[in-house]
């Protein structure tokens, strides 16, 4: 599914249908990512079927599943311009600590 015209509810079904996939394809069952996760039973349950979650409740879960290194894509900046290119370069730009004159 592609987000683009997608709208939140439809979200967070696809998100919750997602997480369900990835748990199932670790041969986990509800109760076990939950307690490993830290998070009830029914908040995981209400997740996959799309009724959403706190924040942090997605990041345990998240984490429990050994899925953080997919955040590493989410929401992060895209260049398209050379323009911006130029000026994330120039953020990089070598900094110096300033030192004690003594």
């Amino acid at each position: 599914m592609k987000f683009d015209f997608a709208t939140e509810p439809e979200i967070r079904t696809e998100l919750g249908k997602r997480l369900a996939d990835i748990r199932l394809a670790q041969g986990l069952s509800q109760a076990q990512l939950a307690a490993k996760a830290a998070i009830g039973v029914a908040t995981l349950q209400r997740f996959e079927q799309g009724e959403g979650t706190t924040l942090s409740n997605f990041i345990r879960l998240v984490m429990a599943l050994g899925k953080v290194e997919d955040l590493n894509t989410l929401l992060q900046a895209k260049i398209t311009t050379i323009e911006q290119l130029e000026q994330q370069h120039a953020l990089k730009g070598r900094k110096r600590v300033s030192r004690k004159v003594t």
